[in-house]
C-alpha cells in the first residue's frame, strides 16, 4: 500500500528542487534512489556498505579531498545509521557554500499511537551517552513548538517557497 505521507512528501520534494534548477545542480545521494526522477547536472549515488556516511566524507580518489555537491539527498536511510550526528558533519563538508541537505525520516502522525525510537547500534564516542537506550520519542508539539523552530531557522537554509513547518 502507498503511504499517502511519502506521495505528499515526494510532490513537495518535486517542487522544492524545481525551484532549485536542477540542470545546474551537482547531486549526490545516500543510499538511496529517490534522485534518479531529477535531470541534476550530475548525479552520484553512494550505496552502503562500499560507501559509509558515518565513516568520513566521500572523497576524490584522486586528491583524497571531500567532494564537493550543490544538493545532497537522503531519503530514509538517517535513521539507520549508528552515529547520525558524526554522519551531518561529513555531510556539511561534503557540501558547497550555499548547498543543500535535504533529508527524509519517518516521522510520527498525531493520529498514530507513541513510537518508539530504535537505535541500530551501540553510541560513538562523540554520541549524547543515551543513544544506546530505546527511549519515547517526543511529543510533537514539542518538537514543532516556536522556540524549536526559531533555533532551527537560524540554522537551516531552505529552498526558495519551501516551508519548514507542514502543519
Amino acid at each position: 500500500m502507498v503511504s499517502l505521507n511519502r506521495v505528499v512528501m515526494h510532490r513537495s520534494t518535486r517542487r522544492m528542487i524545481d525551484r532549485l534548477n536542477p540542470e545546474a545542480l551537482d547531486a549526490a545521494e545516500i543510499s538511496g534512489k529517490f534522485g534518479k526522477r531529477f535531470t541534476f547536472k550530475s548525479y552520484t549515488q553512494f550505496a552502503y556498505p562500499t560507501y559509509d556516511i558515518c565513516a568520513g566524507p566521500f572523497t576524490d580518489p584522486a586528491s583524497g579531498a571531500a567532494r564537493q555537491f550543490d544538493l545532497i539527498l537522503a531519503n530514509q536511510v538517517w535513521e539507520h545509521l549508528d552515529r547520525p550526528y558524526t554522519a551531518l558533519g561529513h555531510v556539511q563538508q561534503m557540501l558547497r557554500p550555499g548547498g543543500y541537505f535535504w533529508i527524509a525520516v519517518p516521522f510520527s502522525s498525531p493520529f498514530m499511537p507513541p513510537q518508539m525510537t530504535t537505535p541500530v547500534g551501540p553510541p560513538g564516542p562523540e554520541e549524547p551517552a543515551d543513544r544506546g537506550r530505546v527511549r519515547r520519542a517526543p511529543d510533537h508539539r514539542q518538537t514543532m513548538g516556536q522556540p524549536c523552530r526559531r533555533r532551527t531557522q537560524s540554522r537551516t537554509r531552505l529552498a526558495p517557497g519551501f516551508r519548514q513547518d507542514h502543519r
